[in-house]
């Protein structure tokens, strides 16, 4: 909470419970749950690649993302939630299992492809076998640097180019 100091008396007079959370460690270790390593990514998490990637290793077996979805309410939201929850799958080409509370709980395989979906807003329980990976993709060694290093080298190209279309115009007759 910001300013807590000052504003934590009215915590009270608002009644806000559990109002003293605070951010855990950006990089933390994976679960273990009977021999698997499990990336768990609690809600929006899901969406920045570069905090996936620093709790990321190759001997991660699978990710969980648990979401509470219930706020985006009947729009695209949720899906569009799961859609980037299918890029991180695919970049780190591990399975993906989402839970949420209001679907769209899913089972995402390790090319990002939706194995099974929950219906939104029904009570309902999805079952599948999930297959452990390890190793590191393309994606997960050099995450966004090779995109980084192209977009320079365009830029420096693009401004070299302006540079000599500006020096033969301004020499021209």
């Amino acid at each position: 909470m910001p300013l807590q100091s000052w504003l934590r008396p009215l915590a009270p007079f608002f009644n806000l419970p559990m109002s003293s959370f605070s951010r855990g460690e950006y990089v933390q270790t994976n679960l273990n749950a009977q021999g698997l390593n499990i990336l768990p990514l609690i809600c929006f998490e899901v969406v920045f690649a570069e905090q996936l990637s620093a709790n990321f290793h190759d001997n991660t077996d699978l990710m969980l993302t648990v979401s509470n979805d219930a706020w985006f309410g009947d729009s695209m939201a949720p899906h569009q939630h799961l859609e980037i929850a299918r890029m991180r799958a695919l970049e780190t080409g591990r399975y993906l299992v989402r839970s949420t509370n209001t679907g769209v709980s899913a089972f995402i395989d390790d090319k990002g492809d939706i194995i099974s979906t929950s219906p939104q807003f029904e009570t309902h329980v999805l079952t599948e076998q999930v297959q452990p990976m390890s190793g590191m993709t393309f994606y997960a060694i050099f995450t966004n640097l090779p995109i980084v290093i192209t977009s320079i080298g365009l830029l420096c190209l693009a401004f070299w180019f302006r540079r000599k279309y500006l020096h033969v115009k301004m020499t021209s007759p």
